[in-house]
C-alpha cells in the first residue's frame, strides 16, 4: 500500500528513457527534485527495463571516451616523447606538451566532470539507483576499455612492431621508394615504446577519471544526508 507521501508519476511507460548523458543527468535530477522534498517515488517506478537504460547509456558514452582515448593517447605521448611533431617542430615547448596532454584528456576530463555532478543528487532510493545503475554502466565500459587497449597496445608492441615482422610489412606495401621504407621503419621502431607508456597511461587515467567522480558522489550523498537530518532535528 502506498503512503499518502508517494508521489504517482503518471508516465505509462514508467520511468523516461535517457537517451543520452545530460538526458539521464536530467531524469535524476527530477528523481532528486521529488525526494528531496520529502516525498517518495514507488520503488516499482523505476523497473529493470529502466535501470538498463540508465547502465546503457554509461556503457555508451564510456566506450565513445575509451576510443578517442584509444587513438590519442598514442599521439600526445608520441608528441611528448618528441616523436611526432606538433606545430612542425619535434622540439616542443612546455606548452605544447600541455596542448598535446589535453589532446589525450580532454575528452576524459570534460566527462568526469559532468559524472562528477552527480554529487549533489546522491539521496533518495530512486535517485541513487539511477545514479548506481549509470556509474554501474561506466564502471563495466572503464574495465573493457581498459582490457582492450591493453591487449591491443601489447599486441602491437610485441608482434606487429617487432622489428623482423615490421620489416617485412614494409616489404610488402607496393609503390613507395626503398627510402620511404627504411624512414618508415625508423620510425615505428622508435614509436614503439610509446604503446606500452599508453597502455599504462590509459589504466591508470581511467582509474582516476571515474574513481575521483565515484568518490564526491559517495561524499556528497553523505552530506545531504547529514542536511537532511538537520532540517529534520530542526522541524
Amino acid at each position: 500500500m502506498r503512503s499518502q507521501d508517494d508521489v504517482i508519476l503518471t508516465d505509462p511507460q514508467g520511468a523516461h528513457k535517457p537517451r543520452g548523458l545530460l538526458d539521464a543527468i536530467s531524469e535524476i535530477q527530477q528523481y532528486y527534485t521529488v525526494e528531496k522534498g520529502g516525498s517518495n517515488i514507488p520503488e516499482d517506478f523505476l523497473t529493470i527495463k529502466g535501470k538498463l537504460s540508465f547502465f546503457m547509456v554509461g556503457l555508451k558514452h564510456t566506450l565513445l571516451s575509451g576510443f578517442v582515448s584509444l587513438v590519442f593517447t598514442p599521439i600526445s605521448i608520441g608528441v611528448i616523447g618528441r616523436f611526432i611533431p606538433i606545430f612542425g617542430s619535434r622540439d616542443p615547448s612546455l606548452f605544447d606538451k600541455f596542448f598535446a596532454l589535453m589532446i589525450g584528456l580532454s575528452f576524459n576530463l570534460g566527462y568526469s566532470g559532468v559524472i562528477a555532478i552527480l554529487r549533489k543528487y546522491n539521496i533518495g532510493s530512486i535517485t541513487r539507483t539511477a545514479i548506481r545503475s549509470l556509474l554501474g554502466g561506466i564502471l563495466v565500459a572503464m574495465g573493457v576499455k581498459v582490457v582492450f587497449s591493453w591487449t591491443l597496445y601489447h599486441l602491437l608492441y610485441f608482434l606487429a612492431f617487432e622489428p623482423h615482422v615490421l620489416s617485412r610489412s614494409l616489404l610488402k606495401i607496393p609503390f613507395v621508394t626503398g627510402g620511404f621504407r627504411v624512414q618508415m621503419f625508423d620510425f615505428l621502431l622508435q614509436f614503439r615504446p610509446v604503446l606500452l607508456t599508453s597502455a599504462y597511461f590509459i589504466a591508470i587515467t581511467s582509474v582516476l577519471f571515474v574513481g575521483i567522480p565515484a568518490i564526491f558522489i559517495y561524499k556528497g550523498g553523505k552530506r545531504l544526508e547529514e542536511e537532511m537530518r538537520k532540517k529534520r532535528e530542526w522541524e
